[in-house]
């Protein structure tokens, strides 16, 4: 038989018995069957997926508006962050990296050898300005001489030579040195026109990090701070479906944040204690979720280690912070977890 429904059971193996269509419309499942997904007009991946959705914009080749042009970039430290952007930079077709800023020994030939930096220029910190006054001559064509490359530079181009000489070859530096350098460096960079990445924090106190906005929106360039778990795709799935109303008052905010490895001592020197280098990202997660500041904030700390208790340290953290809403926030954190890196956020929810 052709075009019904065929069943075994009850009968012996291989007779096929034809079901009456009352009986098959019992079968609560078949009437939510989907049609085909090629019957539809576009198969798309789900929103959250960004992966996909990236894999799909590098098949179909999209150039968006201002994406076709290369950004030169130099990188201050190459250390646990410094390498971070560093893997990502080197990747980027967009991105060209022309100096990077190290004051740690022996480093520039590994760094060369192992992300075929041949064009990269390492530099130690007190050479810092060669980054912030660097002229864009080094797309020129080669000429025989000086003046008949200045020469031919004036015709193409219509410039006088002091406005030529004002046009930097860095368009964006990433700040990923020790927090006591992170002010001076952001603040040199903006006002040599560059847009700056500068992990956080931009400066050691307020007052000097609203001198670096400021000076940013002077100059008309972007200062952009790491706070990294913003894209993270989860994450921003969950703030946009609380700022939507989907998931209803937000009563409690929990953050669970334990690092692993233990970062070296060395490191931990200059991070500007737990608080600075740890906490704020998930203060600021918080925050970002919520879209409020808190009004009261609690915290009790305690150091295990030995080693960091003589840097006047902490290596576990517990805060509780209020919000003008009503919500409770709560953060885990820990600077060693024995089982490995641990990020989590969790919220709880009354009725709608």
């Amino acid at each position: 038989m052709s075009g019904g429904l065929f069943w075994s059971h009850g009968t012996d193996v291989g007779e096929e018995v034809d079901l009456d269509i009352t009986e098959a419309k019992a079968m609560a499942t078949v009437i939510f069957k989907d049609p085909s997904p090629y019957t539809q007009e576009e198969t798309t991946c789900h929103e959250s997926d960004y992966l996909y959705q990236l894999n799909e914009k590098h098949v179909s080749l999209k150039v968006d508006a201002g994406e076709d042009k290369t950004i030169n970039i130099a990188i201050f430290g190459i250390g646990r962050a410094g390498s971070i952007h560093l893997s990502n930079l080197a990747r980027n077709p967009r991105a060209e990296v022309v100096y990077i800023v190290d004051d740690v020994e022996g480093k520039s030939e590994n760094f060369k050898r192992y992300w075929k930096l041949d064009k990269v220029t390492f530099l130690k910190s007190s050479e810092a300005n060669k980054v912030f006054n660097d002229p864009n001559l080094v797309s020129c064509e080669p000429y025989e001489s000086t003046e008949t490359l200045m020469g031919n530079l004036i015709n193409k181009v219509n410039l006088c030579l002091p406005t030529l000489f004002l046009a930097y070859r860095v368009d964006a530096v990433v700040v990923a040195s020790p927090t006591y350098t992170h002010e001076d460096i952001v603040r040199k960079s903006l006002e040599k026109g560059k847009a700056v990445f500068c992990e956080k924090p931009v400066a050691e106190d307020i007052a000097s990090t609203k001198r670096c906005y400021e000076e940013a929106k002077k100059v008309g360039k972007p200062l952009f701070t790491g706070f990294n778990r913003r894209f993270d795709p989860a994450y921003s799935e969950l703030r946009d479906r609380a700022r939507k109303g989907e998931v209803g008052h937000i009563q409690t905010i929990k953050v669970c944040s334990r690092d692993s490895p233990l970062p070296p001592i060395n490191y931990l020197k200059h991070s500007g204690g737990i608080y600075h280098d740890c906490a704020v990202h998930d203060i600021d997660i918080m925050c970002w979720v919520l879209g409020e500041y808190p009004t009261q904030v609690a915290a009790i700390a305690h150091t295990h280690t030995p080693e960091i208790a003589a840097l006047k340290d902490h290596d576990t953290v517990a805060m509780v912070l209020k919000f003008p809403s009503g919500t409770t926030g709560m953060i885990d954190l820990s600077r060693n977890s024995c089982y490995g890196y641990d990020q989590r956020l969790e919220v709880s929810v009354g009725q709608d």
